[in-house]
């Protein structure tokens, strides 16, 4: 769930940045130099990790190290990310869960063998459903949504400020599910999650046939809420748990496919 935080942590500070943009009606605001400084920022971010990556974090995963017969970089790898004395503790159990050295890498014809099949599809189905919720449409759209019925510069404050609470309300229920994730399992969540936002869906088209812009924006923020909260981050733990590094990487490929045709 770490990534889908920092992805929602992302999102937030981007939203922050966006208030201190000046309004479009504003005459006398020099716009220039801010769309400037909103590339800097990114920019030193990356600069950032580079530095990390390069003078900190000089290891690849263990994963990688094993599937490579790598044994030194595997055993320095892992002694950097886990403590010495878990890594000497004779008790399986309470050992990290990750690929031992010399594990042999699945090949793609493996991977769509009846052994591994199911899992595959099973991930491959959450990969398309996780984009057919229309969270890219909700994303896409979301300052048009927040804007309905405001003209001028309330308007663009309303948009600003709504991108804004939606994701704080993504990053509160993405805490939630850490949580939850420990008490209820993965399913549980993921039947709750699909059940729940074709719910509010609904509410959704209703209200927007009424043109009801209030009740519109209050199931818009509950429906980025539930998404959050099943779906979104529990889709890659899914994925990270039952298949192989090539599989992950089919899956995402996929949802970044689903991206483009239901967030158009």
């Amino acid at each position: 769930m770490a990534n889908q935080i920092m992805a929602v942590v992302g999102c937030i500070i981007a939203y922050v940045i966006s208030l201190f943009v000046p309004l479009k009606d504003d005459e006398e605001a020099n716009t220039t130099n801010m769309w400037s400084v909103m590339f800097l920022v990114p920019g030193i971010i990356s600069l950032t990790q580079m530095f990390l990556m390069i003078l900190v974090y000089k290891y690849d995963t263990p994963i990688y190290y094993s599937i490579q017969k790598d044994d030194e970089n595997y055993k320095n790898a892992m002694s950097m990310i886990y403590k010495t004395s878990l890594l000497q503790d004779d008790d399986e159990t309470s050992k990290p869960l990750v690929t031992q050295p010399n594990q042999k890498e699945l090949s793609w014809a493996e991977i769509f063998s009846p052994p591994y099949r199911h899992s595959l599809i099973v991930c491959l189905t959450l990969s398309v459903v996780h984009q057919a919720t229309g969270i890219s449409s909700v994303t896409f759209y979301s300052n048009e949504i927040f804007m309905e019925g405001m003209t001028g510069a309330e308007a663009e404050t309303a948009a600003r400020l709504g991108t804004l609470t939606t994701g704080g309300i993504a990053f509160a229920a993405t805490l939630i599910t850490s949580y939850l994730l420990k008490i209820l399992g993965r399913k549980p969540i993921l039947v709750f999650g699909i059940l729940s936002m074709g719910i509010t869906l609904g509410f959704l088209f209703n209200y927007s046939l009424q043109n009801d812009p209030g009740m519109v924006k209050i199931f818009i923020c509950l429906f980025v809420f539930l998404f959050n909260l099943t779906i979104a981050g529990i889709l890659w733990i899914y994925a990270s748990e039952t298949l192989s590094a090539k599989g992950v990487a089919l899956v995402a490929q996929i949802n970044m496919i689903a991206v483009l045709i239901f967030g158009c």
